[in-house]
């Protein structure tokens, strides 16, 4: 059931067939003590420079992030009261499968890794990046987040490890 679910969480809305592209996989140097994800939160990429933009109407999937020019595109995300029980589970799936190439956990360290407090949320909220849920505010928000990669090791394989780079090169 989860194997037909991770492709639903990729392709955001489109329910034509499409293959996803995803980020190319980096492998980690196992003996760096290197951080998955940006060395700073959403609030602090915009206060060095670098700014956080919505993608467009026609990217249509969650993994399709990039960096040009100082912009980091970012597809919108619809959070719920559910979301951190979701990504959990597929977070244990992936953990648990083989042959998974970790999406889903990867995902989960790039927001986790935008989202320190309320006023990152607020931030993402304002640029459309988190779409608006009347039943959500800020604080509800940060709790979906604030401990969904307790006793998560990520393995050697990462999505956004490039990215990564790329961003906290620039202007840091």
């Amino acid at each position: 059931i989860l194997q037909k679910i991770v492709p639903c969480l990729v392709s955001k809305t489109k329910r034509e067939r499409q293959t996803p592209r995803l980020p190319s996989h980096r492998q980690r140097n196992p003996a760096s003590d290197e951080k998955w994800g940006f060395k700073y939160c959403a609030s602090d990429l915009l206060e060095s420079g670098i700014e956080l933009q919505v993608g467009s109407s026609t990217q249509g999937y969650l993994l399709e992030i990039s960096f040009k020019a100082g912009v980091v595109i970012i597809p919108q995300v619809r959070i719920y009261e559910t979301t951190s029980s979701l990504l959990r589970n597929l977070i244990a799936y992936e953990q648990c499968s083989l042959s998974s190439m970790h999406s889903v956990t990867s995902y989960a360290f790039l927001l986790k890794s935008l989202i320190g407090s309320s006023r990152d949320i607020n931030l993402l909220r304002t640029r459309n990046i988190i779409e608006q849920n009347i039943r959500m505010g800020d604080k509800e928000y940060l709790a979906q987040f604030e401990s969904i990669l307790d006793q998560v090791a990520m393995k050697d394989d990462y999505c956004f490890g490039d990215l990564f780079d790329q961003v906290n090169a620039y202007r840091m």
